[in-house]
């Protein structure tokens, strides 16, 4: 560097801190073209400027930017009066040493201190004070490249990965409640209308709905005996009106067919209590059920208040063996593709030893109610009036035994 009188030149006109000669636009515009591929620029954060290096890093870029020409040195603290430091600074961006070394050629008092600095000096430490430790300045930018966010810290990786997988999860769980719902409530098994039609034209029998359950009573005489008759799975209730007609007019006994929770037996907890509701002035009842429904009668047979057991094409799953006062009849069908002659006959030791069963040959699952071809079930051998006589004939036996027991 010179140290002549004469005042530096502007950085900005000479390109660097030698008294070389003026270049021309030519020559910069040569020498632009020239190093363009390899120079890399940046903007500072502090004035805005964009300051370029071919060779060193963005930190060190900045840094001596920061320390020679940055336009922010010594302009921004409000309400302070612009010394002739601050001035050559502010528009020369030069460095500190050239400031004084322009201040002191041309008269002007030099800065006691660094001019970008702003500081007072540090009045003199008692002894034995540790000496404090020194800050870097300018502090080091990270090296993050232009244009791309920062980096996210691990911890709000891993919480947006548990989001993300809670969320699936919860979405599995519900699309699978929802795609249940909607099976469980389509394809119910309606009930066919000729068979349903002979018991509400019948004048004997008197055809109620109370409480979703459909209640079939005697129309003349009194009953005191009721049977609580639970659907199979996903079948209307009044699929099964025709088959235990007999009962009401032949036994005098009042039948009522709940309609199960979402049309499956296996979700309704109700108990003996809810479902006579429907018929206050019975004092005797049994259960019954078809297929599922038989499961869960044989559940609610376990209950003190209940008489009698009756299962169309269905088994128990629960152990029944001690209670022998348990009047029990079961009717099955050699046809029966769903609870095949195997399956019930693996769950006979679950019922009493007493228990009457039943196997009508050529009777399929179906043939049980009214509502037509079941998938997976067999094929009937016989016509739907014979097995429905079989079946009036064998529950009207275990309706006068029930009446007599009690």
């Amino acid at each position: 560097m010179p140290t002549s009188s004469t005042p530096l030149r502007c950085r900005r006109r000479e390109g660097g801190a030698s008294a070389r000669p003026h270049p021309t636009a030519q020559t910069r515009r040569a020498a632009r073209t020239a190093s363009a591929g390899a120079r890399r620029s940046w903007r500072c954060p502090r004035c805005g400027v964009k300051c370029s290096s071919a060779a060193l890093s963005f930190v060190a870029t900045l840094r001596r930017h920061h320390e020679t020409s940055c336009v922010s040195v010594g302009t921004h603290e409000p309400g302070r009066k612009q010394s002739p430091q601050d001035e050559y600074t502010r528009r020369h961006r030069a460095s500190p040493d050239e400031t004084r070394r322009h201040l002191t050629a041309s008269g002007a008092s030099p800065p006691s201190t660094c001019p970008s600095s702003r500081s007072r000096s540090p009045s003199p430490a008692p002894p034995g004070t540790p000496a404090p430790a020194s800050e870097e300045y300018p502090r080091k930018v990270p090296a993050t490249p232009p244009n791309q966010p920062p980096r996210q810290p691990k911890r709000n990786r891993l919480r947006r990965t548990l989001i993300w997988s809670f969320s699936i999860i919860a979405g599995v769980f519900v699309a699978a409640i929802a795609a249940f719902l909607i099976w469980a409530n389509v394809g119910v098994m309606a009930a066919e209308p000729e068979p349903l039609a002979s018991v509400t034209d019948d004048p004997a029998i008197t055809v109620a709905e109370v409480d979703g359950s459909l209640v079939l009573s005697p129309t003349e005489a009194a009953s005191t005996t009721g049977l609580i008759f639970i659907p199979g799975a996903k079948v209307e209730p009044a699929a099964y009106a025709a088959k235990l007609s007999n009962l009401v007019t032949e036994e005098q006994m009042t039948v009522v067919i709940p309609q199960p929770l979402l049309n499956l037996a296996f979700f309704d907890t109700r108990t003996i209590d809810d479902y006579s509701t429907a018929a206050p002035d019975i004092t005797t009842w049994a259960v019954g059920g078809h297929s599922l429904g038989g499961v869960r009668a044989c559940q609610l047979a376990d209950s003190p208040d209940v008489a009698g057991l009756l299962l169309f094409g269905g088994y128990c799953a629960n152990d029944l063996t001690a209670d022998t006062s348990l009047d029990v009849l079961s009717i099955t069908g050699s046809a029966d593709g769903l609870t095949t002659p195997q399956k019930a006959s693996d769950a006979r030791d679950l019922l009493p030893t007493n228990a009457e069963t039943l196997e009508i040959d050529g009777a399929n699952h179906a043939m049980f109610g009214n509502y037509g071809p079941q998938s997976g079930d067999g094929t009937a051998t016989i016509p739907d009036e014979e097995g429905r006589e079989q079946i009036a004939v064998a529950t009207s036996d275990w309706a006068a035994e029930l009446q007599s027991a009690s």
